[in-house]
């Protein structure tokens, strides 16, 4: 898989939901959750997903990133989600590019990340978790419709 950029957003073990205003470049607190993020949680720049919004992700590396640093980063797979009862809402998981993916991506990691995305709000499902292949099509998808 090519290196891919990625925008981080949340840090690591961070109980702030952050937002990035697309228009203004300005990341703003949205609100305080009652979980911490399990892994660090941004966006593909040059993106667009099915709930209007770039598409979100999960990066997993040894240390929390600085929100707001640009990343290369390598697509593993995606939890296929849905917000509300309608509205797609995908979360793509990565590791950092650089980052020796065999000790990373391991399964209770991925447990996580299914964990945190369970319980962080209400009228959020996790649908399934799709593999790299899959996950890579939801990436190339979410690029055809920026553009």
């Amino acid at each position: 898989m090519k290196r891919v950029n990625a925008i981080v957003e949340i840090q690591k073990n961070s109980k702030y939901k952050y937002e990035m205003d697309i228009d203004s470049g300005v990341l703003f607190l949205d609100r305080v959750i009652q979980l911490p993020y399990p892994f660090s949680y941004g966006y593909f720049p040059g993106t667009l997903s099915e709930d209007q919004d770039p598409l979100d992700l999960f990066l997993i590396s040894n240390e929390p990133i600085t929100q707001g640093a640009l990343c290369q980063v390598k697509i593993v797979g995606a939890f296929k989600c849905r917000d509300g009862q309608l509205t797609q809402d995908d979360k793509l998981v990565c590791y950092l590019d650089g980052e020796p993916s065999d000790d990373m991506c391991r399964y209770h990691d991925y447990n996580k990340i299914d964990e945190f995305l369970r319980n962080y709000k209400t009228n959020f499902e996790v649908i399934e978790f799709v593999d790299q292949s899959e996950a890579i099509k939801i990436y190339e998808n979410s690029v055809k419709a920026f553009y």
